[in-house]
């Protein structure tokens, strides 16, 4: 039985008025369609996950949970460069030329995966290689030299999980995204909890490496399902006929991204200079845990969203577009609002009862967390509606002067405030960007106005 069969006959009698609105408008179908999948998929997944992370931290403690953290976050950073924005480049172009030109999506794909590979294989050796300098002398711990190593694995890994994310999104394969987020949330417990038992921070930094490896299989499996169906072929000898999308939209994206992780990055590094650091370290990457559940459904809007408003920016429909960009944005600020609630108001008990009495951060700091959720939501929201609307350049803009705030911030703040300090200099990241974004459209750009007084009539 079909998921809308499904909701006729189990709709309540007071949610009827809304199911027949939505069955009658082809918008609302595909986002009621792929917000279920998405939402199936990606909750069940993220609460397996958010377990996981738990588990790990029970095992290794509030320092080595830190130093976890910090493997997987240089290598997430490194991972925003040699993923070189495909992945949205890719979410992007096949979505908006998936029914027009076929060979050209082929083609997209194609350079997706030769430059994910080369790239990622590159910065992986380099970053090896590297890897005893970054630890003796920009983290000060050599003890966690060989765990660092393996981050260069888990970088491949991941550039090819990000770029195979961005394809299977521009597909709009949304249940399917589901089922591979699923199966890898019921994997990560059993794997996670083993590796972490048995071989400590080291266990914990391969179960990382398994998971991501698993990953990376099963979304192959999935993109070749769909390249069949939509009779499709993979085109890797003509692939540098799409090399000018670098230039237009890939290249300011991962600057963009390389950017914006590497300051947070750096910010993390500047914390875990100071005393205590690992420990500061570990409250942060539990408070970011919350925050990867509470950004959840706002990723979920945003991944449906991004390849539909690219899709009827092809089309040019304007009144369609309309839709999308309100319907993001409202979903997704209340989304975000309602899920950080409970932290907002039983900070201490939710941290102890799922971390251990390790993890204690202050109130001042939880507040100061959640300011900064809504808003890096907000923020979100905003960059995939200018992408989808072709201002990759434009998000570039933002994100450097964001940047520059971030770093002056934490320059001074980390040292005096500590958590505080660091939540302190993300947070006005995302305020600068926001107002810059603002300033920019209202004084600078006739070409964004214009645009959206079309989409505002």
């Amino acid at each position: 039985m079909s998921l809308s069969k499904l909701a006729d006959r189990y709709c309540p009698a007071i949610c009827r008025p809304v199911l027949n609105r939505v069955q009658q408008s082809p918008i609302g179908k595909r986002i009621a369609s792929g917000t279920f999948w998405s939402v199936l998929g990606n909750g069940l997944g993220r609460c397996l996950t958010f377990v996981a992370m738990v588990l790990v931290a029970r095992i290794l403690g509030r320092e080595a949970f830190g130093d976890f953290g910090l493997v997987r976050a240089t290598a997430a950073m490194f991972v925003t460069f040699s993923s070189f924005g495909m992945g949205l480049t890719a979410m992007k172009y096949i979505s908006e030329l998936l029914r027009s030109d076929k060979e050209r999506v082929g083609r997209i794909i194609g350079l997706n995966y030769l430059l994910s590979f080369v790239v990622s294989l590159v910065i992986a050796v380099v970053f090896y290689l590297c890897v005893p300098r970054i630890c003796e002398v920009t983290l000060k711990a050599p003890r966690i030299v060989d765990e660092m190593r393996w981050g260069a694995l888990l970088l491949f890994l991941m550039t090819f999980m990000s770029t195979q994310f961005g394809i299977m999104s521009g597909f709009q394969d949304f249940k399917g995204q589901a089922s591979v987020i699923l199966i890898i949330g019921v994997m990560a417990i059993p794997v996670y909890w083993i590796g972490a038992k048995l071989g400590g921070l080291h266990g914990a930094v391969l179960a990382l490496a398994g998971i991501t490896l698993a990953n990376v299989i099963i979304n192959s499996s999935f993109i070749f399902r769909n390249v069949k169906s939509h009779g499709l072929r993979y085109s890797f000898f003509d692939a540098y006929k799409e090399l000018p999308i670098l230039w237009k939209f890939s290249l300011p994206t991962v600057m963009c991204g390389t950017i914006a992780a590497g300051g947070v990055w750096i910010c993390q590094m500047i914390q875990r200079s100071q005393p205590n650091g690992a420990g500061e370290l570990g409250n942060y990457y539990a408070l970011m845990t919350f925050y990867a559940m509470a950004a959840f459904l706002p990723g979920i809007v945003n991944n449906i969203m991004l390849p539909m408003a690219s899709e009827t920016q092809g089309r040019h429909n304007i009144s369609q577009l309309r839709k999308i960009i309100v319907v993001q944005l409202g979903l997704n600020v209340l989304a975000a609002l309602v899920l950080l609630l409970p932290i907002m108001f039983f900070p201490q008990q939710i941290m102890r009862n799922c971390f251990g009495g390790d993890f204690v951060v202050s109130n001042e700091v939880i507040f100061l967390f959640g300011i900064y959720c809504l808003f890096a939501v907000l923020a979100g929201t905003i960059y995939t509606i200018t992408a989808s609307m072709g201002f990759a350049w434009l998000n570039f803009i933002t994100i450097v002067a964001g940047a520059v705030a971030m770093l002056g911030v934490a320059y001074w703040s980390i040292s005096s405030w500590g958590s505080f300090g660091l939540f302190l200099a993300m947070f006005t990241e995302i305020l600068v960007r926001i107002v810059v974004f603002v300033i920019y459209v209202l004084f600078f750009s006739g070409q964004f106005v214009s645009k959206l007084q079309k989409i505002a009539v």
